[in-house]
């Protein structure tokens, strides 16, 4: 069958239809079709399900089900249409006889942009409609995407390649717990007949797997072994190689060079490594081919089934030289006042909103030439605007700074920007929301639309990256029905989520690091200058920092411009944030030492006294005063952690 030219239409429902509260949905069901010989009936009823939709002309009808979503009662009733074209010589794929009743795939959609009217039947408050309105965009906007291609065959997951080695075949990079292996060298650096022991800790129960590769590139599995035959492992308690009391002791020997451990944790048994001959002895040679089946066979699992931990560790000669304890101090900076899709997203808002700020660039800037001068790093990088990309920040973090640092040594970390929150993905936050920063480069669905727009006047690099997009909102469409999921997998897709920040901050295990975030978490990533009116709970990083320290990994700090519930802010100048305004003036002006602590107690007295004079200028002028924000500093770090030694 061919569907004719026609208009794709969809209905929310009055409010109380069903005898229910109801909006726009954010969560809808797998969608179905079902076509019918008969022209296009009336809109949803009582019987029928409450998101209909047509297309011109007799003999097409598609059905969309949809989950209601309950909210406070509304004082009225709304109606809001969503009309979505679809082009001329569109066929969709054969379909077989229909059985009364049946219902079939939804066939591809023709890709096109959507106009939204609102119609009224009395009066609605206007953010009301905006919402249901953008909701509205949003689900044609998915459908055309989502259902624009044939289904294919999907291949399994495949995880990231990073460096070259055991780490690099089985690497996640968003799992939904920690694990972590921690050596009895803190400077991770043995000599020829030295002892090695190995401590593994996960955050939940686990069947875990240790693995060793030598300097020769040959890998070996230490656990289970012949003697600790049960991999089992429970949360959070810890399992030490070799056992304390087994007879046994690992010396070092020759190869020597740069060596790794790698853990390896699942929420099931792994089949791959269910060969009884990997657990006969100590070491238990592991084949290239078994490695990867282990790969393809995690490849085929969520990321949230399994997580994985690499520690890095140097053995010498007895006689040759080591290199000194860490006592290096380095630095990486990231600032973003100009965002790459600002344009788009001010057309999605119709001219209201925008994502550029004032003042972030320079807070990076600044606040590395103040630490090279007087905080003592020794190396640093610097990333403002265009060059503080998603992939950059991951660069930087991940590799640059444990390339360039040794345990010991003293890690900071600074960003400047937008931070948003978005739904909770694996159960990990009591509030369920998962806090993010925005880099450079983020996109949201928004501004997919109106790229999407575009077409081929864009760029072909450009075409490019909104194709990838739509594959990501596509395929979380097909996973789980769910628009708002599918919006939410393309924030992640292209920002910095806690979770994947906390396992960011695993690659620098052994150092001191020290997170300073200076950003805006008012609820909306669409302010013209940091602040809001709506403040939501942000508490980014902070139940990372905790789940770290609870498996061993305490030598961090975060220093952020405000408490929960607080909203951070430009100062009225635009020229720095609030916070980091005051911490520069605090590492420029105090004599001797700065500790985070210190600095920490100083903050907040100074911010104070910035917002009491600035409001009463503001009242002065009539103006509304500013609404104060104090600083926040979580830290299980067990010595002092210094800004300016």
């Amino acid at each position: 069958m061919s569907v004719p030219r026609g208009v794709l239409r969809c209905w929310v429902p009055d409010p109380d239809l069903r005898g229910g509260r109801f909006c726009a949905p954010t969560s809808l069901n797998p969608i179905r079709v079902n076509v019918s010989q008969s022209p296009f009936r009336k809109r949803g009823t009582h019987n029928s399900p409450p998101w209909e939709g047509g297309v011109g002309g007799v003999g097409s009808r598609l059905t969309f089900s949809a989950v209601p979503v309950a909210l406070p009662q509304r004082s009225a009733r709304e109606r809001f249409v969503a009309e979505l074209p679809v082009s001329d010589g569109y066929s969709p794929p054969p379909l077989p006889p229909l059985p009364k009743g049946g219902s079939y795939e939804v066939p591809p959609l023709a890709k096109s942009a959507a106009r939204c009217d609102r119609m009224r039947t009395s009066e609605v408050r206007s953010s009301t409609g905006a919402h249901a309105i953008r909701l509205l965009v949003a689900l044609s906007l998915l459908l055309g995407w989502a259902l624009s291609k044939p289904s294919a065959a999907q291949e399994p997951p495949k995880i990231d390649t990073g460096p070259v080695g055991l780490p690099a075949q089985l690497h996640n990079r968003q799992p939904s717990f920690l694990v972590r292996a921690e050596v009895n060298h803190a400077t991770r650096d043995y000599r020829e007949g030295d002892a090695l022991s190995i401590r593994v800790a996960s955050e939940i129960d686990a069947f875990v797997h240790v693995f060793y590769q030598q300097a020769d590139g040959r890998v070996f599995q230490i656990f289970p072994n012949q003697e600790q035959g049960d991999n089992f492992l429970p949360a959070r308690r810890t399992v030490e190689i070799p056992a304390q009391d087994d007879d046994f002791r690992w010396v070092v020997s020759a190869p020597f060079g740069t060596e790794s451990v790698k853990v390896v944790a699942a929420k099931r048994p792994i089949r791959g490594l269910a060969d009884p001959s990997l657990r006969e002895a100590r070491f238990n040679a592991v084949t290239p081919g078994q490695l990867k089946g282990v790969e393809l066979e995690l490849g085929q699992e969520p990321p949230t089934e399994w997580a994985e931990f690499d520690v890095a560790l140097h053995t010498y000669a007895k006689d040759a030289a080591l290199t000194p304890p860490g006592t290096r101090r380095v630095g990486v900076f990231f600032g973003v006042s100009d965002y790459e899709f600002n344009a788009e997203y001010e057309l999605a808002s119709g001219g209201r909103k925008g994502l550029n700020l004032l003042g972030c660039n320079r807070d990076a800037r600044l606040l590395a030439e103040v630490l090279r001068e007087v905080g003592q790093l020794s190396d640093l990088r610097v990333y403002t605007n265009e060059k503080a990309t998603r992939a950059q920040m991951e660069e930087s973090i991940t590799r640059w700074l444990p390339a360039v640092t040794r345990p010991g040594d003293t890690v900071i970390v600074f960003f400047s920007g937008h931070g948003l929150q978005i739904a909770d993905d694996n159960g990990d936050e009591p509030d369920h929301e998962d806090e993010v920063l925005a880099p450079y480069d983020t996109v949201t669905l928004d501004i997919v639309a109106e790229l999407h727009k575009q077409g081929t006047k864009l760029a072909p690099s450009l075409q490019a990256r909104l194709s990838r997009f739509e594959n990501v909102l596509r395929g979380e469409l097909r996973r789980t029905g769910s628009a708002e999921k599918a919006s939410n997998a393309l924030v992640r897709e292209t920002a910095v989520s806690d979770d994947m920040f906390g396992r960011w901050l695993q690659k620098l295990d052994g150092r001191q690091v020290i997170v300073i975030l200076d950003n805006c978490h008012s609820g909306g990533f669409a302010n013209d200058e940091k602040g809001g009116a709506r403040v939501l709970e942000f508490d980014f990083l902070d139940r990372e920092v905790t789940r770290l320290k609870d498996i061993g990994q305490r030598e961090m700090a975060l220093l952020s411009a405000c408490a929960t519930r607080q909203s951070s802010l430009t100062r009225e100048e635009g020229d720095h944030g609030v916070m980091t305004y005051c911490l520069l003036d605090i590492l420029r002006h105090t004599a001797g030492p700065v500790a985070l602590q210190r600095a920490y107690d100083e903050l907040g007295p100074r911010m104070k006294q910035y917002f009491e004079v600035t409001n009463r200028e503001r009242v002065s002028k009539k103006k509304q005063p500013l609404p104060e924000h104090q600083p926040h500093l979580f830290s299980y770090a067990t010595t002092p952690l210094f800004l300016k030694p």
